[in-house]
């Protein structure tokens, strides 16, 4: 299967701990494991990965390279314009490539089709013609290099799914109807959501969709049944997307068509890369051979990254800002669904979050990668961070398990995260639990933390509390009370379809009309007030008064390593402290606005000031004023630095980069 992962993402109902440059899918939330991590290791290792993301993700899958252990290609959108052009565009790069090798294996000249009467072509797709009648296979508008047998998936990369078997069993059983349809992935609603669209089904036939409803809609669609959620989650061939878009989007497929043209005509300066120093930036490489670096890392061969051109962005800016389900999904006749047969939770609030994480964890928020230290510390955090008393109430942070697998399988043994579930292939399993993580005795009456490595917190005759705590915001949130309409799936004691009953459970716990009223006239009040969901309205309150602290944290990620904003006295000065990862090398750039003061504070490396060339070392002070060339290139043990701006416009944009191994302009 080829599996395009759609890795995009706000920040906006995590903030503060989301950010736009820090979305929820790259966070380590769970045993140091990212949900992008977990939505790549759920595939089979001969399934082919494309992930979609913006271009700020450049800096987490750069530091990450280590990490990711099985090939996958990296589609940089040219700006982030929801999920239709995305998947569109993605569809174009896999053709591109497959295509490249299909011509060198036949013998046949790459070129891209004939010059296209684009307003014939959508008159003919208005009439219902079928565009590619009477064109030879290689002239198709679409052609299918990807063979109608190659299964496409469309997953998105924020959602957690613990049971592998149970999602791989799915996919299996959705794979059969891609020959004739599209075919969506569903999940059986466990409660009235206001939050989700419902897929309304009869056995595999979808009939209809249905929008965000009122909380009472939902409720009587949990009731009556042949109603699933949807989750963005769908297969596919791809003469079967190019069709359906062809005869139900005709403007769309006219701009897919202009992307195409524009695609395979970069297709000998496709900007591609493999992790690598990129060719271009001689100035970086000479230097590094100059110097001689030992340190220069090796090429990562598992991270392939395609970079859009100047001309496929302005084509790609023409696509209308809409979701893959209003451009195509919704207008499409002849869809089928399958019902998901694992567990599923789209974590789109800090409740669910803190409800699936269940314990305090604490992080230096905005990083990715971290040391052995500080991993170390995160493990100690709720034994030596969090002190809670209550008057008649002790809550017992040593009781945090992870909960081992059992198979019967004897090659299946206790697994370190019990997140990989399944691990890689159809294991019989008896799980213990399918929660993230667990703790013993269930307390209900806690508090949780999701706070800073070295802070301590101490909560005196509170419960039920939940803090978020950041370098920068620090929100509290009294945790969600759980009943019949809000409870997420339990373990249910039938082995063979452990969900099977949920529905039939939940409609025996009818809720009252007395609480129905209640909830629509609280609907109405907020209607009529126009009021935003809390979080939300916090978000935006923030986003008007301080725009960058919804941009980014203190601590932010670079392709390099990151740099920690320690304090700034607005157009006076700011202080940070920089690292540099082992190999990496800040670009070779200069400030308009700013002079810098360094100090080498750990590790080595090589500072390069206009054509001087400098080896630093502990405790080395360098200078650099306004339009003064400057790069810094770490060693073997990386390189940490103090630096103090000095300036009345200290802004970040104020850097001209002259060369960038990462490729940023």
């Amino acid at each position: 299967m080829i599996c395009i992962i759609l890795a995009g993402g706000s920040g906006t109902r995590l903030f503060p701990l989301s950010r736009k440059n820090y979305p929820k899918q790259f966070i380590p939330f769970f045993n140091d494991r990212s949900l992008f991590e977990m939505t790549i290791n759920r595939f089979d290792k001969n399934d082919e990965i494309f992930i979609v993301a913006n271009q700020s993700s450049l800096s987490y899958f750069n530091q990450m390279k280590s990490v990711i252990n099985r090939p996958i290609t990296l589609i940089l959108e040219p700006e982030a314009r929801n999920t239709s052009v995305a998947i569109i565009y993605s569809l174009l790069i896999i053709e591109n490539l497959k295509s490249g090798v299909s011509d060198q294996n036949s013998g046949v000249n790459n070129k891209v089709t004939d010059e296209i009467n684009i307003d014939k072509l959508a008159k003919d797709i208005s009439a219902g013609e079928d565009p590619n009648k009477g064109r030879s296979n290689r002239d198709m508008y679409f052609r299918d290099e990807l063979n109608t047998n190659k299964i496409i998936g469309v997953f998105p990369a924020d959602h957690l799914i613990e049971d592998m078997c149970g999602f791989r069993s799915t996919i299996a059983l959705a794979s059969n109807f891609t020959r004739e349809s599209i075919c969506l992935i569903g999940i059986e609603p466990t409660r009235a959501e206001t939050g989700y669209g419902y897929i309304e089904y009869k056995d595999n036939d979808v009939l209809s969709f249905k929008e965000k409803p009122s909380f009472q809609l939902a409720n009587s669609y949990l009731q009556r049944g042949g109603f699933l959620w949807n989750a963005g989650m769908f297969l596919f061939n791809n003469n079967i997307f190019w069709k359906s878009l062809s005869k139900n989007n005709p403007q769309i497929f006219k701009l897919a068509i202009n992307l195409k043209e524009e695609v395979f005509k970069q297709k000998s300066d496709f900007t591609t890369t493999k992790n690598e120093a990129n060719n271009n930036i001689s100035i970086i490489n000479d230097l590094l051979s100059s110097l001689n670096v030992a340190s220069q890392q090796k090429a990562n061969n598992n991270i392939n990254i395609i970079k859009p051109s100047k001309n496929i962005s302005s084509i790609y800016n023409q696509f209308p800002n809409i979701s893959i389900d209003f451009a195509l999904i919704e207008k499409t006749d002849n869809l089928k669904v399958v019902k998901a047969k694992f567990d599923w939770d789209d974590l789109g609030n800090l409740q669910s979050v803190a409800e699936k994480v269940n314990r305090s964890i604490c992080l230096d928020w905005g990083k990715y990668i971290f040391t052995q230290d500080e991993i170390a510390k995160r493990k100690n955090f709720e034994n030596e961070n969090i002190f809670i008393y209550n008057n008649n109430f002790s809550q017992n942070t040593d009781s945090f398990q992870q909960t081992p697998l059992k198979s019967n399988d004897d090659k299946v043994k206790t697994l370190s995260n019990s997140l990989t579930k399944g691990i890689c292939s159809f294991k019989s399993l008896e799980l213990e639990s399918n929660e993230v993580n667990k703790h013993e005795d269930d307390v209900k009456s806690g508090n949780l933390v999701f706070g800073l490595p070295d802070k301590k917190y101490a909560f005196i005759d509170i419960k039920d509390l939940i803090l978020f705590d950041t370098k920068d915001v620090l929100l509290l949130m009294k945790k969600r009370e759980k009943d019949s309409s809000s409870q997420n799936i339990q373990n249910i004691p039938d082995k063979k379809n452990p969900y099977k009953n949920q529905r039939e459970q939940n409609m025996k716990e009818q809720i009252s009309s007395n609480q129905i009223a209640s909830f629509q006239d609280k609907q109405d009040e907020k209607n009529q007030d126009k009021k935003l969901e809390p979080i939300i309205a916090f978000f935006d309150h923030i986003k008007k008064t301080q725009p960058e602290i919804t941009e980014s944290h203190k601590i932010v990620s670079r392709p390099w390593g990151f740099y920690d904003q320690l304090f700034e006295k607005k157009n006076e000065f700011q202080i940070k402290i920089i690292s540099i990862n082992a190999g990496e090398s800040l670009s070779l750039q200069y400030h308009n606005f700013r002079d810098e003061e360094w100090i080498i504070l750990s590790g080595s490396g090589k500072i390069r000031i206009e054509d001087k060339i400098f080896r630093a070392k502990i405790s080395d002070h360098f200078s650099i004023k306004k339009k003064e060339k400057h790069q810094v290139i770490a060693e073997d043990d990386g390189i940490t630095i103090l630096e103090v701006q000095f300036g009345e416009n200290l802004d970040e944009k104020d850097i001209v980069r002259l060369e960038d191994k990462y490729g940023r302009s």
